[in-house]
């Protein structure tokens, strides 16, 4: 059977008894409503990883906020590796709130990097990195004890998932043998409102220095995405 393609603008006439003139009618009511209404549209720069930890796991926060505003929200598709989120709406205002919480909801998932520094060969002996064969049995351990998206490339484990998978795997990775006789360095990334940026760089509340000076991260500094200025990277290292 041949599908013809049809406009998406017409009207369908489903009863058998109804007048001509009153099919006209409703076709007149309801024309001139797209010319009337104005669709107001804003492009929004997301991490690709987090657009598919958003999809995966936090669609029916999405569908929420959408039915709350009024708004549609535009997703690439899962795996696609493109950051642009597209809000749809009428009301300017809607659609600045639907970007607010769509970023909070961004701000749900971390990421991490777990350097693991060998000895110099020089020194006392270098030591051997794990075989593919174990890299992949540590990879699947660590991604099914925490949930996390984890990856191991160049002595660097490279993790990224929501705020208790990404410590999940973090405390899984450090309980594993050979990272446990290897020197490392890891850093730790958030994204935070500005408002919160200025609270956790003490500008509101000096506490948080002395906080984060008997923390396990003590070095912490801010990155501002060049996409997006209303939120910023906090980077914890260790």
């Amino acid at each position: 059977m041949k599908l013809e393609l049809f406009d998406p603008s017409s009207l369908w006439q489903s009863r058998k008894d109804i007048r001509l003139f009153e099919a006209q009618s409703i076709g007149h009511i309801f024309q001139p409503i797209p010319a009337r209404v104005k669709i107001f549209m804003k492009n929004v720069k997301l991490s690709s990883s987090k657009i598919d930890n958003i999809l995966l796991d936090r669609l029916d926060k999405v569908r929420k906020v959408m039915e709350a505003n009024g708004t549609y929200v535009l997703f690439p598709s899962l795996g696609s590796q493109h950051g642009m989120v597209r809000v749809q709406g009428t009301e300017v205002l809607h659609i600045e709130r639907t970007v607010r919480e769509i970023m909070a909801l961004a701000g749900q998932f971390y990421s991490a990097s777990w350097w693991l520094i060998l000895p110099d060969p020089t020194q006392a002996g270098s030591m051997r990195g794990p075989s593919p064969a174990d890299v992949r049995t540590m990879l699947s351990d660590i991604c099914t004890n925490s949930g996390a998206e984890v990856s191991f490339d160049k002595l660097t484990f490279t993790i990224n998932g929501s705020d208790d998978s990404v410590k999940a795997a973090m405390m899984v990775i450090q309980q594993i043998p050979f990272v446990k006789r290897t020197p490392y360095q890891m850093r730790v990334k958030i994204e935070l409102a500005n408002e919160h940026k200025e609270f956790v760089s003490g500008k509101k509340n000096g506490k948080i220095n002395k906080i984060m000076g008997q923390s396990e991260f003590p070095k912490l500094s801010f990155v501002v995405p060049p996409y997006e200025s209303r939120h910023a990277y906090v980077l914890y290292d260790r």
